[in-house]
């Protein structure tokens, strides 16, 4: 089913349903960032005068720009991940993710209506105490443990040595003989993320990700790789592109609330071991695949460093 057969009236029936209420008016246009799969951009006015603006993701269509940017390899790759993430985790939860209006998930649509939310991509954000003031909200939300209960029955990424043995092996693909002699430290990287304590991970905690709203509220955008594994790895993400000295500064921001119960020296590894498993990530995703202008770094030389501290 492509956008041009799945017609306002078909749309405009769930949200009533969803909404108990009728509603009036329903401009729709496509939304101009692109993920794995088709977004739409819905403002919507109910009978009530009501004005509501939604995002709708279609699962069954991929981006109409066919970029290679959105594609997920295949072993991460699941169309109903983000859907039942909303369904069963974020909506009986307070995470700040957008809010869930209408899901719709049989034979032939999966269909999910959210919030749009109107915020700054932290990436646009220079101070660095809000940076900070995002990764205690990260540890916080780390401490929530009923997530993964909740996500029980999610095909959520799972960060075990099956998935990691996965990308040790597209690394050594992708990288041939400039990796080779890294692989040592991957896989003592690979043995203590999956020896670490687990929680529910954002999976994409990078800075386009995470949208600062009114009042500096967090609201985390884009779950399509919710996963399980140490909460490292999510701030990971969030360090990316930092220099030493504010790395420094978020690290201890985040320690200040997490749970793990990880020393400092043992937490410092854990995290060197995560930060070589996300830059390995990007080295190893997708052939011809090249990451957005914000997730753009050396990656190589990530590995390199983290693996220099795992030895």
């Amino acid at each position: 089913m492509t956008a041009a057969t799945i017609a306002t009236q078909e749309l405009r029936a769930v949200l009533e349903a969803a909404l108990q209420t009728p509603i009036r008016t329903l401009r729709r246009r496509p939304y101009r960032y692109a993920t794995s799969h088709a977004l739409e951009e819905f403002e919507l006015e109910t009978a009530g005068g009501a004005v509501l603006e939604l995002l709708f993701k279609d699962f069954a269509r991929s981006p109409a720009t066919g970029s290679q940017r959105s594609a997920k390899p295949a072993h991460v790759y699941d169309p109903l991940r983000e859907l039942l993430v909303y369904q069963q985790v974020l909506d009986a939860a307070d995470t700040g993710a957008p809010r869930l209006f209408a899901a719709v998930a049989d034979t032939h649509r999966r269909w999910l209506f959210i919030e749009k939310i109107h915020g700054t991509e932290l990436w646009q954000v220079g101070e660095l105490s809000v940076w900070m003031e995002v990764a205690r909200w990260l540890a916080r939300f780390h401490g929530q443990h009923r997530l993964l209960h909740l996500a029980a029955d999610v095909p959520l990424v799972r960060y075990g040595s099956e998935q990691l043995a996965i990308w040790r092996e597209r690394l050594l693909a992708a990288m041939g003989a400039s990796v080779r002699p890294l692989m040592e430290a991957f896989d003592v990287a690979t043995a203590m993320i999956t020896e670490a304590p687990a929680t529910f991970l954002h999976g994409e905690f990078y800075p386009s990700n995470v949208l600062i709203a009114d009042g500096g509220r967090v609201r985390p955008v884009d779950w399509e790789m919710a996963a399980i594994g140490p909460g490292a790895l999510d701030l990971a993400a969030l360090l990316s592109g930092w220099g030493h000295d504010e790395q420094a500064a978020l690290i201890v921001a985040y320690r200040q609330g997490d749970g793990s119960g990880l020393d400092d020296d043992t937490f410092e590894r854990l995290l060197a071991a995560c930060r070589l498993q996300q830059a390995a990530q990007w080295l190893a995703w997708s052939p011809h695949w090249q990451p957005p202008p914000e997730h753009v770094q050396d990656w190589l030389a990530v590995v390199q460093d983290q693996a220099e501290r795992l030895r």
